[in-house]
């Protein structure tokens, strides 16, 4: 069922967990090439070009809503026991496409460091950071929460073409994804939380043009369906 633009007010959420470090990375399932296959029409069945595709996804698990940071940006932190040559960078889940360069073969000392990342350019679900430096290559996952009304801004995870056609694979909403949650000073996971597979696909053209439908996603079929965007 279609869900047209209310009224509320949902906090801008970002939320990071750090997971143990690993030379392989984050295990990313790859279970086909199932798909939202869809087309952006107008209240008179037009196609429309260029609408955003994002979603929001369902989080489930033991971990209380007010876990998360209210703030736009995060903070990544690491440990580097020896001076070298430093790359951070951020790619997206699935697809693994770079979306962000932090630091590029730039100089650190020894010691503790933190870099502060502004998320204002990504949309809805998980990245990826990279930190690489002599021969190790380290990565963590982050999950990325905004409130429909700021998507517009970001980049989407699709777009429609010019006969108001889509596609959003699968693979790039992390289902299933698992984080669990430790304090600053603990390993010891605190709670934790998975993605459903029931999200909120938010379609958007601009600041005040939303539309928002609920789904639920079998990773093994794909989904085919016209979506309308009301045009103010």
């Amino acid at each position: 069922m279609e869900r047209k633009l209310v009224n509320t007010s949902i906090l801008f959420l970002l939320i990071a967990f750090t997971l143990g470090c690993s030379d392989g990375g984050p295990t990313i399932s790859n279970e086909g090439d199932a798909a939202i296959i869809g087309k952006i029409v107008d209240s008179n069945g037009n196609p429309l070009e260029g609408v955003g595709v994002h979603y929001i996804p369902k989080l489930v698990g033991t971990a209380p809503t007010g876990f998360a940071k209210i703030t736009p940006t995060t903070i990544i932190s690491f440990t580097i026991p020896e001076p070298t040559e430093l790359t951070v960078y951020i790619l997206r889940y699935g697809s693994r496409d770079t979306v962000a360069v932090i630091m590029q073969n730039e100089s650190v000392a020894a010691g503790n460091h933190a870099v502060e990342f502004f998320g204002d350019s990504l949309t809805n679900g998980v990245y990826i950071y990279v930190i690489e430096y002599d021969d190790k290559h380290y990565e963590r996952k982050m999950l990325f929460l905004k409130n429909y009304h700021e998507l517009w801004k970001a980049i989407p995870l699709a777009e429609s073409s010019d006969e108001g056609s889509f596609t959003l694979p699968y693979d790039l909403l992390a289902i299933g994804e698992y984080f669990p949650r430790t304090s600053e000073t603990d390993p010891t996971v605190i709670d934790s939380m998975f993605i459903s597979s029931e999200i909120t696909l938010v379609i958007t053209r601009g600041e005040n043009e939303f539309s928002l439908e609920d789904l639920v996603v079998d990773k093994f079929t794909a989904i085919e369906k016209t979506f309308t965007l009301p045009i103010n």
